[in-house]
């Protein structure tokens, strides 16, 4: 098989994985990204799809294999690098999660999904300073995020500051009548 038609092989099996994607098809969408990596090994939209089929299934650790792999081909894809996050958070790896949600924010630094994701991993760790830092950040980026502001008030309760929490739990409701109770630590 020729280069141009190792191409279009790959592109087919891509565009195949992306419909069973859609569809919910984890299986199959993986086989046709393990299809499109075998044509076209240096791939790096391939793994990358790989590694959203394996999270989407669960599977931590292929994504994370996926991911980085993605991230080696492609060493500036903020994307790949904050869904590499994801996994390492889902997997509760939260130092690993931490160092990729910083470099997605390096490579793609108004990117409010990466800071937002890396505020609730330090939540979840119990770093609340770290937290309440991120979220604010997140808040300049994108003022009228109302799921900030409560994750803020969250971080400054968790923290025992009542009256801070009280302000930007009333934010986001103000924003989007989103809250739904508070789960403070």
């Amino acid at each position: 098989m020729t280069d141009k038609e190792k191409q279009k092989q790959a592109k087919v099996y891509c565009n195949l994985g992306n419909a069973y994607s859609l569809k919910g098809d984890c299986d199959n969408a993986i086989e046709a990204y393990k299809k499109v990596i075998e044509l076209e090994p240096d791939d790096a939209e391939a793994y990358y799809n790989l590694g959203n089929a394996y999270s989407l299934k669960g599977d931590c650790d292929n994504a994370i294999e996926a991911y980085n792999r993605a991230t080696e081909l492609e060493p500036d894809d903020a994307e790949a690098y904050n869904n590499l996050g994801n996994a390492y958070s889902l997997k509760g790896d939260y130092d690993n999660a931490i160092e990729a949600y910083k470099e997605a924010k390096e490579l793609k630094p108004d990117d409010v999904e990466a800071y937002y994701n890396l505020g609730n991993i330090y939540y979840d760790k119990g770093d609340y300073d770290n937290a309440i830092e991120v979220f604010k950040k997140v808040i300049e980026l994108k003022p009228d995020f109302a799921e900030a502001y409560y994750s803020l008030g969250a971080a400054y309760g968790s923290k025992g500051d009542c009256d801070n929490a009280i302000e930007a739990i009333n934010k986001a409701k103000e924003l989007k009548r989103f809250c739904t109770g508070i789960y403070i630590k």
